[in-house]
């Protein structure tokens, strides 16, 4: 069953947690998906409301998150854009696998990897001054393409963790462009911990001094493995090309960068540009 009640006792225990100094994780489990890539059918949003639960307590308590969830017979990792919470698809280690092609599928901004195979995961929990947990898959492959526990997935979340160095915009800035040509480009990526990179996040807007509904926002993750291809790979995340964004006018842009343990980096400082002076087509 999916009640209220359920929701109203895992914030209790969320609350618990928060304030336990000896909890440095939570890991929730249920079977269906919020989002899921390989069947869209198995999709629940009471799910969704867990997860924001769970994000929720991340970002107020500072205790990075995961929910586990099945349904879906493959395997997926995903995590949440704005909060240490990560989402993961833990199947499936017998019975039929949902194949690429088999049945409603989306790519999703959220999932890093996802892989139509049998398997299992395994998560590995170091307490102490500096918890950390990895979570690893291990593969048994599919009809096609078997594997002997091979490990085909990894990720490694500290709880406490330098985030990524503050970018630089560096162009365009206090310039005029062609909407058509447009490209972004900041400052190469910077991590304190020399923790390698996971995403970056861009957004242009009309106004210097407000973001919350920029004409052009996107999220990009160092990695997408969607029906067996990585369509990140080659990416350095240093640059963006704005789709659409052909209106003349003036408008801003700026950064983010995170690390793979889901630690943002301040925005960069806004950069203003003009889109205008296009060649006559």
């Amino acid at each position: 069953f999916q009640t209220q009640p359920q929701l109203d006792f895992l914030a209790m225990m969320l609350d618990d947690a928060c304030e336990d100094p000896l909890v440095d994780f939570v890991f929730a489990q249920l079977h269906h998906p919020f989002k899921s890539e390989l069947w869209l059918h198995g999709e629940t949003d009471y799910t969704g409301d867990v997860m924001a639960l769970l994000e929720e307590f991340s970002t107020r308590c500072g205790k990075p998150s995961i929910h586990f969830f099945g349904h879906t017979h493959a395997y997926s990792r995903g995590q949440s854009r704005d909060h240490k919470h990560l989402m993961v698809n833990v199947a499936s280690a017998g019975g039929a696998i949902d194949r690429w092609a088999d049945s409603g599928q989306a790519d999703y901004d959220e999932f890093s990897v996802s892989q139509d195979t049998w398997g299992f995961v395994v998560v590995e929990v170091e307490a102490g001054d500096d918890p950390k947990f990895t979570l690893r898959r291990v593969s048994r492959g599919n009809t096609d393409f078997p594997e002997d526990n091979a490990v085909t997935d990894t990720v490694t979340v500290k709880r406490y963790d330098a985030p990524p160095t503050q970018p630089t915009a560096v162009g365009p800035v206090d310039t005029t462009v062609c909407g058509d040509t447009l490209r972004l480009v900041a400052s190469a990526y910077d991590d304190p911990d020399s923790d390698a990179q996971a995403g970056a996040h861009w957004q242009v807007s009309a106004d210097c001094g407000d973001f919350e509904a920029p004409v052009y926002e996107r999220w990009r993750q160092n990695e997408n493995w969607y029906r067996g291809v990585d369509t990140q790979a080659g990416d350095d995340l240093s640059d963006e090309q704005p789709e659409g964004l052909s209106a003349e006018g003036a408008y801003c842009w700026r950064v983010r960068y995170r690390d793979t343990n889901l630690s943002w980096s301040p925005w960069s400082a806004p950069a203003a540009f003009t889109v205008g002076g296009c060649a006559p087509r």
